[in-house]
């Protein structure tokens, strides 16, 4: 008989199944463990390399803005003397005119003195700019005053008290010639109240007096004044000159620090006497005080006045929520005797804002947008190749920068445009040709870029170093064909690049432009059916230009503006053009010719009896020189200066005359000995007009001694020009282009004259 199962044996099962579900939880934390360390790891390990990476990165940023902090120091202490420099360029020709003027007039009075003073001061107001009006007061009242019109010459206003009082006013147009006289009976002008005869007086020395509301012009601004005593110590006279807020302002604007840095004038109460905004100018009303620097509306400005106020002047570095603001101050009591400071507010991120960035790829990628924009536009050609050489400058950290034009003939390069950044000035026009540089114009149809840090050793750039880049004391160059589908069409120099950290780049940025010229280059050869008229005209426009070009000194007077910077130069040398008049000798023609290297003229020739090559040479161009009518002719070294002049300007044109065919005859001479010798002689010749200084040199019978002017100008110029050729300056074209033939050979810059225009002297017509 069955038996149904013993009871305790069914509550045994429970505890094993208890055991089961622990185990599988047990399993399943651990699975949920390994998981979570699975996925969790890589990221914690991502979290830490990033931590780590932005601790280091930190660290670094911190230890590089502390380092650019002490050179923002550094950079900021050269800031302040160079603006203090460039505030004495503008401030000093004010004041050295008056001890000039002070020294001419020699305290007589206005009645006497008016005539010469008058010369004088129209004089002074051509060449020094800063300059608006020059006043002549004496003791009597007499009253002399000379100023700017805008007819671009000059009225003077004399107020004449021997009689009375009478005020006239002579108006002059640019020519020097009279429009009108006229007497202002209503005129209540009295220069003995006025603050800078008041404040000379009083100080009894160099005065420069607060703004105020100028009487005649009632523009605000400032003036210098220099009082004259005689031996007992009565005041005689008082000389002046007028310097305008808004042209002190302007020039502050064009002083470049940093990218956003200005540069402010203002007194001990901080009011501001002149702000970096050729717009800006204080109250025009008479009673009106100039703004201090909490009420022109800028908050960096009241910061900075407010801490100034309290802390007194000085270096001051201040926070302005992410911004920090250095301020420097540079006192100008030693150029006006007043208490003027020089502010300086100069954001510090100008100075720090590489070790956020790359500062040479922000750089170069800014620079190559901009002249991608640039390079492709269609308009404003122009003025496009201008920035774009700036900017190529800039990103290159190069010296030059030039883009060159090849013509349809294959024979000529023709610079669009050159930008020289030491003397932030752009030129145009120069011409390299095939025949004086073969060996440049091989290299650059071969499509390959030349790098060259010696350019005078390099056999692709020796020609172009000798007769362009060495006058520029520049061997380091880069240049880049510009070439299109196959054809050169151009090439670009860098001149002098800076080499260090720049120059992984320079190659590629170099090409990556070149291949932007080449798409204007081409669109520029390329125009539209409908636009034949309009290069048709264009064509006609520029042979009317060059008709007028060619046309005698009357048409074009470069003889004038010559000598405008001429007299401008010398004046900022304390050297007047009037006071020269001894020694300078005007309009004289000189020729300078640049004998070759003696080292390949040391042989002796076998068809002469001369012991070398350069004493046959220096032979057969003496005898030309006795033949051609020069008066003065001097070898040193390896140059010969050639002279003709008489001191009546009627004769220029003869003496440029025989000047010329002097020149091509000795050119002809020197190419006859190079064919007799089978041999290259490198010479060059240049031909000038202009002013000449003359000494007196101690020789048993006395000699003359010729230097400056236009003997350093033919001197550059023959150092400039291509072998066997004729340089000419734009004067001496100007006088011969009548009857000699000329090339454009483009334009130079030359601290004397500024920009000139040259060509090279190919014959007579």
């Amino acid at each position: 008989m069955a038996r149904s199962p013993t009871p305790a044996l069914q509550p045994a099962a429970a505890p094993a199944s208890k055991a089961r579900s622990k185990a599988a939880a047990r399993a399943r934390t651990r699975s949920r463990v390994r998981t979570m360390l699975r996925q969790g790891l890589p990221v914690l390990g991502v979290v830490v390399v990033v931590v780590l990476v932005a601790a280091i990165a930190y660290v670094v940023y911190d230890a590089n803005r502390k380092g650019a902090r002490t050179l923002s120091n550094d950079l900021i202490t050269a800031i302040d003397r160079r603006v203090g420099a460039q505030l004495r360029n503008y401030l000093t020709p004010p004041q050295q005119f008056l001890a000039l003027a002070d020294a001419a007039a020699a305290g007589r009075s206005v009645v006497d003195a008016a005539p010469e003073m008058e010369r004088f001061a129209r004089h002074a107001l051509v060449n020094i700019p800063s300059v608006s009006g020059f006043s002549y007061a004496d003791a009597q009242g007499n009253y002399l005053f000379v100023v700017r019109n805008d007819k671009g010459g000059f009225d003077t206003k004399t107020i004449d008290r021997r009689e009375g009082r009478r005020v006239t006013w002579e108006r002059r147009d640019g020519k020097n010639k009279t429009l009108a006289i006229e007497e202002d009976p209503g005129d209540t002008f009295e220069p003995r109240t006025r603050p800078w005869y008041q404040g000379a007086e009083s100080t009894r020395k160099l005065f420069w007096t607060d703004t105020y509301l100028f009487f005649t012009l009632k523009k605000p601004g400032l003036t210098v004044a220099l009082p004259h005593f005689d031996g007992d110590g009565k005041l005689q006279t008082v000389i002046a000159v007028d310097i305008e807020i808004a042209t002190l302002c302007a020039y502050l604007e064009q002083l470049h620090i940093g990218s956003k840095g200005r540069a402010l004038i203002v007194d001990a109460a901080g009011r501001i006497i002149a702000y970096p905004d050729d717009k800006w100018v204080p109250a025009s009303d008479p009673e009106a005080k100039a703004p201090r620097l909490d009420e022109v509306g800028d908050p960096v400005l009241t910061r900075a006045y407010d801490l100034l106020r309290v802390e007194g002047y000085g270096r001051k570095v201040l926070d302005f929520g992410q911004e920090r603001i250095i301020v420097s101050t540079e006192p100008v009591r030693r150029l006006t005797s007043r208490d003027w400071i020089v502010l300086i507010v100069v954001p510090e991120t100008d100075f720090v804002g590489f070790v956020a960035d790359s500062g040479v790829t922000a750089l170069v990628m800014s620079t190559f947008i901009d002249l991608a924009h640039e390079a492709v536009a269609a308009d404003a050609e122009e003025a496009g190749l201008s920035r774009a050489t700036e900017s190529a400058a800039a990103a290159c950290a190069a010296k030059r920068v030039a883009i060159w034009r090849l013509s349809r003939d294959g024979r000529t390069l023709t610079c669009e445009d050159c930008f020289d950044s030491t003397v932030h000035d752009h030129t145009i026009g120069l011409a390299l040709h095939r025949d004086e540089m073969p060996n440049l114009f091989t290299a650059l149809a071969k499509g390959e870029a030349i790098d060259t840090a010696e350019a005078g050793r390099d056999k692709r750039t020796s020609e172009l170093f000798a007769s362009y880049l060495q006058p520029l004391e520049i061997s380091n160059v880069y240049i880049t064909p510009i070439v299109m589908a196959g054809r050169l069409m151009g090439m670009m120099s860098v001149e002098d690049p800076q080499r260090g950290d720049r120059a992984a780049g320079l190659a590629t940025f170099c090409d990556a432009l070149s291949i932007l010229l080449a798409l204007r280059f081409t669109a520029a050869a390329a125009p539209t059916p409908g636009a034949q008229a309009t290069v048709v005209a264009a064509a006609a426009a520029a042979a009317a230009t060059a008709k007028d070009e060619a046309e005698p000194a009357e048409a074009r007077d470069s003889f004038a503006q010559r000598q405008t910077r001429l007299e401008r130069t010398l004046l900022a040398h304390n050297a007047p053009m009037d006071s020269l008049i001894e020694s300078a000798i005007d309009r004289a023609a000189v020729g300078v010719i640049k004998l070759p290297n003696w080292t390949t003229v040391a042989q002796r020739p076998s068809d002469t009896g001369q012991r070398t090559a350069m004493d046959a040479i220096v032979q057969e161009l003496r005898r030309a020189i006795e033949t051609s009518g020069v008066c003065y002719a001097a070898l040193l070294d390896d140059q010969i200066v050639l002279a003709a002049f008489l001191r009546d300007r009627r004769s220029v044109e003869g003496h440029a005359m025989c000047m010329a065919t002097a020149m091509l005859e000795l050119r002809d001479r020197l190419i006859e000995l190079e064919d007799r010798w089978g041999t290259s002689l490198d010479f060059r010749l240049a031909i000038d007009i202009g002013t000449v200084m003359a000494s007196t040199v101690g020789t048993d019978p006395p000699s003359r001694n010729l230097w400056g002017g236009a003997v350093g100008i033919a001197k550059v110029l023959a150092g400039t020009t291509a072998r066997r050729t004729i340089a000419a300056s734009e004067t001496a074209y100007d006088l011969l282009s009548n009857q000699f033939l000329f090339r454009p050979r483009g334009s130079y810059f030359l601290p004397e004259t500024g920009n000139m225009r040259t060509f090279v002297m190919v014959g007579r017509i």
